[in-house]
Order: C-alpha cells, then sequence, then structure tokens
C-alpha cells in the first residue's frame, strides 16, 4: 500500500499516449490551417492545446489517485472482516474457558478437584480475555492504516496512537498475572513439601514454573521499555535491534543458569533415589541428558553474548 504522501503521477503508458494524441493533433492543426491567421487566433489555439493537456494529465493522477483508495477501501474491508471472524472465534474460547472454571470451581467446593486444575482454569479465562482485547487493538489499527497490524518495536505510531505499546501493556498485564499464579503455586508446593506431603520433584518443578513466569515478565518489560526509548527518538532502528539482541540473550542466558542450577538439583534427588531402590536408573539418566543439554545451551548463550560484546 502506498503511504499518504505519495506522489500521483500517471503512468509512462499513458503518458506517451498523450504525447502522441497531442503530435497528431498539432499536425493536423496544421495541414488545416488557414493560410493567414491571426496571431491572437494562434495564440489562443495553442493555449487550448496546453489546457487540453492539463486537464488529460489532471484526469490521469485522479484516476490513479481514486484507485488507490478504492483499493485501500477493499483491503481494508477484508482485514476488517478477518478480524471481526477471529474475533468470534475467540469470544467462543472465552465462553468455553468460562464453562470450564465454573466446572473446576464447582469440583474443588465438593474435593473432587485440585487447587492446581482451578488455578489453571482461572488462568485460560484470563489469557482468553487479553487475547480477545489484542485482536480489539488490532481491529482498531488496520481502520486507520488500511493494512496488517504491525508489532515490530519500530513499527511508526499511528496517528497519535502507539498500538504496539497497547499490545506490550496487555501482555505485561497477562505476564503479571502469570507470575503471581505461578508464585502462588510455589510457595503451596513448598508448603507441602515441609509437611511432607510433596516430593522434591513437584517442588522443584513448581520452581521452574515460577522462574520460567518471571523471565516471561522480564522479557516484556524490556520489549516496552526498548519501545519506548525508540518512540522518543532516543534509539535508531539499528541501535534499537542490537540492545534487543543483547537484552534478550541476557535474559535467557539468566534463565537457563536458574534451570541449571533446578536440573543439578533433581538430578541430585533422583540419583539418591536410585540408590535407595525407589526410583529407576533410566530416570536418573533422563535427567543427565537434560542436564547436558542446558549445559551446552548456556555455553552457546555465552559464546553469542561475547560475540556481541566484541562488536561494539
Amino acid at each position: 500500500m502506498t503511504g499518504p504522501f505519495h506522489t500521483h503521477e500517471p503512468s509512462a503508458e499513458f503518458k506517451a499516449h498523450l504525447e502522441w494524441q497531442l503530435e497528431t493533433a498539432m499536425r493536423r492543426e496544421s495541414r488545416l490551417a488557414e493560410p493567414v491567421t491571426s496571431a491572437p487566433l494562434a495564440g489562443l489555439r495553442r493555449f487550448g492545446t496546453a489546457a487540453l493537456v492539463l486537464i488529460a494529465l489532471a484526469v490521469g493522477g485522479a484516476a490513479g489517485i481514486a484507485s488507490e483508495r478504492v483499493q485501500d477501501a477493499k483491503t481494508r474491508d477484508h482485514l476488517i472482516e478477518s478480524a471481526k471472524v477471529e474475533q468470534s472465534l475467540q469470544k467462543t474460547r472465552l465462553d468455553l474457558a468460562k464453562a470450564e472454571l465454573q466446572d473446576a470451581q464447582r469440583r474443588f467446593e465438593v474435593g473432587a478437584g485440585g487447587r492446581e486444575v482451578l488455578a489453571e482454569a482461572q488462568r485460560r479465562v484470563v489469557a482468553a480475555e487479553s487475547e480477545l482485547r489484542r485482536l480489539e487493538v488490532d481491529e482498531r489499527e488496520i481502520q486507520q492504516t488500511s493494512a496488517a497490524p504491525r508489532n515490530e518495536l519500530n513499527a511508526p505510531v499511528v496517528n497519535g496512537t502507539d498500538f504496539v505499546r497497547e499490545r506490550l501493556r496487555l501482555e505485561l498485564a497477562a505476564a503479571e498475572r502469570d507470575l503471581a499464579t505461578a508464585e502462588t503455586a510455589a510457595n503451596q508446593v513448598r508448603a507441602r513439601f515441609d509437611m511432607g506431603v510433596a516430593n522434591n520433584a513437584e517442588r522443584l518443578r513448581a520452581d521452574v514454573d515460577r522462574t520460567l513466569a518471571r523471565n516471561r515478565l522480564q522479557q516484556v518489560q524490556m520489549r516496552l521499555e526498548m519501545r519506548q526509548k525508540f518512540v522518543n527518538d532516543k534509539l535508531s532502528a539499528e541501535q534499537l535491534a542490537e540492545q534487543v539482541r543483547r537484552a534478550e540473550l541476557t535474559l535467557e542466558s539468566d534463565l537457563v543458569r536458574q534451570q541449571l542450577a533446578a536440573a543439578k538439583a533433581r538430578l541430585d534427588s533422583l540419583r539418591a533415589l536410585v540408590e535407595i531402590g525407589t526410583m529407576q536408573p533410566l530416570d536418573a539418566k533422563r535427567a543427565e541428558v537434560e542436564l547436558l543439554e542446558l549445559e551446552m545451551k548456556f555455553k552457546l548463550l555465552q559464546q553469542k553474548l561475547s560475540a556481541l560484546k566484541k562488536d561494539e
């Protein structure tokens, strides 16, 4: 789609055809002209010919503008229709999530369902609501741009509205809720572990879930900060890409470091269980492989970070 400041010029084919018509008309005028033509009359004829040229050019340019506007309207209508279909599907998903939440609530109240199942049902409802709001933001952007929504951090602000920031704010709210849920679950598992009704593997798994949720929140916070810097002209597109890459690698490296610590603790726990015969050696072997994979991933991330520092 062309931008609002695009110069609407007639095509090369249109210009060539117009020149041919003009030359033909001038030759015809020369052949049919009277032997003696007064200067004022000749001037009027030349003026009339020039006026015809200007009118033809204007008509050609206007036709190009009108054609583009029609195309923009068709594109916008198609995108809006698709967005509304998506919203309709998401509303159905939201209704289903709410029904599942009601079922989980009833089961929990009569002791037939656990607190974790209820918490997961609540999380799905919140996630579905957040996704519906995001789709509504997308539709508003389509209305204003007649183009598909852009979510890159270097996307332009549209008529004073920062749609990228609006979507990031929705992501941030969802990430904050997920972290709160993960922290509550981890605290509950730890309490059960302290009472002897939860094993160490459950405790470690809950800790990893909390770490993942915290990392997701930090990722969104970082993207919001970078977006604001770009909008405020504090970063060029190239600087933005470089800083985002470095921040993402740093956050991922921190995450893998924490996952490594949890994997090592899990492996030690499994080895102890294998020694007393309550766990199969194969389970410990799987944990060893997972640990090796994390160690390799962490090493690769460190190499990438070092390469970025050398390029500075």
